[in-house]
């Protein structure tokens, strides 16, 4: 059951991440001088490597 519901999400994140790159046209510039990093494909990467974790971790704790 746990594989049925990951996959939908692993699927969805990189679709929205690409959305999300050419919408807003955000170069992958990781320079303290990029005052908009939230724009940026490494931080949506990031969190939603965060959000993953975060719910693997919940998942795990109702055992």
């Amino acid at each position: 059951m746990k594989k049925i519901l990951a996959s939908p999400l692993l699927l969805i994140l990189p679709a929205a991440l690409a959305a999300q790159e050419t919408s807003t046209g955000a170069s992958p510039v990781t320079g303290a001088d990029t005052a908009q990093w939230y724009m940026q494909p490494w931080a949506w990467i990031a969190g939603g490597v965060v959000l993953i974790m975060l719910f693997i971790g919940l998942l795990r704790r109702r055992k």
